[in-house]
This record gives C-alpha cells, sequence and structure tokens, in this order.
C-alpha cells in the first residue's frame, strides 16, 4: 500500500493537480461501430489461455463477440503513467507476450438486457496506454511531444521502445484505441444462450489512474449473442477404428449434413474422452476438410469415443460421437 500511495503521490506532482486532471471516458460511438461475433481457432499453446491473459474458456473454435475501446482524456491535464517495472502495483508481466500489461485500464462485461450481474467478462489488459486518436468530438489536441507515445507501439518519445512503451500516457483531447481485430479485444460467447445482452465497458476499475470524474467511466450498449433462432443445427457421423494403439497413428473421419449446404461448415472441433463421456481432451481443430491422423498418446482404455463438433459460418454448431473405441497400450 505504501508503494501505491507513494506512485499517486509522484503521479500527482507530474500532473500538476492545480491546473487540473485527467479525465477518463470510453466513446461509445467506438464501441458500436464494430461489435461483432465471429468463430477463433485457439492452439492450445495461444497466449490467450495463458494465466496471465486467460481471454478464452478453452482451445479450439471459440465464438467471441468482439469490440473496440477508444478511452478519451477529456480532462485538463495529460494523463502520466511513466515506465513498467516489476516494483509496480499497477503492471503484470506477461511472460507470453513478453511485455507489461495494466491489469485495471478496462473491465467488459455481458449482462443479461436490463439486469445487473454480469454472466461472462471480458480479460482484456492493456499492453500500451498511448495517445493514438483525436477526440472526435473535440480536437484540440496538442500536437505529439512530450512523454505521450502518439507514433504506436514501439516509438516511444525517446525512440527506444521495443517492447514496453517508457512513457505511457494520453494527452487531454486524445484517446487510446483497443480495435476489435487484437487478441482478447472480446468476449468468449462459445457457451453463452443465445439473446439479447447488454455489453459494459469500465475503466480505470481500480481508481489507480487520476481521474477527475468517475462517474463517466462506463459505457454500455445492447448487443445480440447468436446463433438465430432459424440457424440449421449441422449432424456429423463419426467413423473411427473399433482399438487403437498408444503410439501409432488413429484416422478419424466425419460426414456433416446442413440444411443449405455442407460448404456454410467454418471448421470442425475433434475431442476424446477416454471414459466416454467427458469429451474435455482436444485431439485438434480442422478448417478444411473432414479428417483427422492423431498419434495417439496418453492412458489407455475400453471405453473411449470420439466427439467431432461442427461449427457454422452463422455461428450454430452440432456434434457427433463414434462408437466405443479401445485404446491398449
Amino acid at each position: 500500500m505504501r508503494t501505491l500511495v507513494l506512485l499517486l503521490v509522484a503521479a500527482s506532482a507530474r500532473f500538476g493537480l492545480a491546473q487540473g486532471m485527467p479525465d477518463l471516458t470510453p466513446y461509445v460511438p467506438a464501441l458500436q461501430q464494430n461489435v461483432h461475433e465471429e468463430l477463433k481457432a485457439i492452439a492450445a499453446n495461444d497466449c490467450t489461455l495463458q494465466p496471465s491473459d486467460h481471454c478464452v474458456d478453452g482451445p479450439g473454435l471459440r465464438k467471441l463477440l468482439r469490440f473496440s475501446v477508444l478511452v478519451l482524456n477529456r480532462g485538463d491535464a495529460d494523463l502520466f503513467l511513466g515506465e513498467p517495472t516489476v516494483d509496480d502495483p499497477r503492471f503484470v508481466f506477461s511472460q507470453c507476450h513478453n511485455h507489461f500489461h495494466f491489469d485495471t485500464f478496462a473491465r467488459y462485461e455481458l449482462r443479461p438486457r436490463g439486469g445487473t450481474t454480469p454472466i461472462k467478462l471480458g480479460q482484456k489488459r492493456s499492453f500500451c496506454i498511448e495517445d493514438l486518436r483525436a477526440d472526435p468530438d473535440a480536437p484540440f489536441a496538442r500536437s505529439c511531444s512530450g512523454d505521450a507515445d502518439c507514433d504506436g507501439h514501439g516509438k516511444c518519445a525517446n525512440g527506444t521502445c521495443q517492447y514496453n512503451c517508457t512513457y505511457q500516457g494520453i494527452q487531454p483531447g486524445r484517446g487510446d484505441i483497443y480495435e476489435s481485430n487484437l487478441d482478447c479485444q472480446w468476449i468468449d460467447t462459445t457457451d453463452v444462450a443465445p439473446g439479447e445482452y447488454d455489453l459494459w465497458v469500465f475503466v480505470n476499475t481500480a481508481g489507480l489512474l487520476p481521474d477527475s470524474d468517475p462517474t463517466n467511466d462506463t459505457a454500455m450498449i445492447p448487443v445480440t449473442v447468436g446463433p438465430a433462432a432459424d440457424a440449421p443445427v449441422p449432424t456429423v457421423k463419426v467413423r473411427v477404428k473399433k482399438k487403437a494403439k498408444v503410439g501409432r497413428p488413429l484416422k478419424i473421419g466425419w460426414k456433416a449434413k446442413l440444411v443449405g449446404g455442407v460448404s456454410n461448415v467454418s471448421g470442425y472441433d475433434v475431442f476424446l474422452a477416454r471414459d466416454g463421456i467427458n469429451f474435455t481432451e482436444l485431439l485438434g481443430t480442422v478448417l478444411d476438410g473432414k479428417k483427422l491422423k492423431w498419434t495417439v498418446a496418453g492412458a489407455a482404455s475400453d471405453h473411449a469415443a470420439v466427439k467431432v463438433v461442427a461449427w457454422t459460418k452463422a455461428l450454430q454448431h452440432g456434434s457427433g460421437t463414434s462408437r466405443p473405441l479401445r485404446i491398449v497400450p
């Protein structure tokens, strides 16, 4: 706590509070502009699955609600963070990304329409807080100079920044934007029931940044989570041998049917249940084709089974399960 107090005192001196303070606020039109759902294949070793990020609930094809977030400084003083270090409690180092994250710059919540309790959280961590955009409603920002990073990631004011912005900050009249195409700029809606929801964005969630008006630190837009009620569900028939040997290849094939044509299928996840019930082991994701060769690994089983999940371009999914599979040493 003593370290945090000293940091805030130092920041206050840098801000010159007698002259003013930053005022952080999310810009609603940017949130509305790019919100959409899409499928993304997540590899088992992807950074988004690491504990320091944990932006998705599992590997394979995930349905993601993507959106852009623009956070503006509408105050009359610079927001200044300085250089991230291991001693600064505001920052967390990501081994996977090899840079620091500001852990509480923003939080995303998906709530039932009109509700107050979130059913899903987004896990976006800020990388480099910088003034990338002018305020669309009041473009009065000074020219890029001083401590704020105006040129983008890796081009800080002192010219030495590579992975970490040495001087992070946002000038008055400018904002930091995280575009919808960035990793973790989403909420994982794979297991969310279709329907109408509210997407909430909160900034400066732990109050660690000087902010003259905390009442404008939130934004909300209504969103629809798919698939649509009339989206056809694919049916899948899985083909696999009755017995497989550890260390040997196993060929897994399947056929998929869908009203409107198989061409509407975007990809397949192939899972294994060694007990024939709990399909928690992802063997692979296939985006083009209807077969997978897997080198059998792990424990033997007399009651294993394979499940193939087919995802359509309409964000609908259906699955099929193989006959019992015996895995022998």
